[in-house]
C-alpha cells in the first residue's frame, strides 16, 4: 500500500489536474482523465 504522505500528495496532484481541466474545458479533461486511468488501477 501506499503512504498516507504519497496518497494526500497524489489527491492534490490530481484535484490541481481537475480544476486545471475544468479551466481549461471538457476536451482536456478527457485526455487527463484517459491519461491517469491507467495509473489509477495500480
Amino acid at each position: 500500500m501506499l503512504s498516507e504522505e504519497l496518497m494526500y500528495a497524489l489527491r492534490y496532484i490530481w484535484l490541481g489536474i481537475a480544476v486545471s481541466s475544468i479551466a481549461v474545458g471538457s476536451t482536456a479533461e478527457q485526455q487527463i482523465t484517459n491519461t491517469l486511468s491507467p495509473g489509477l488501477l495500480i
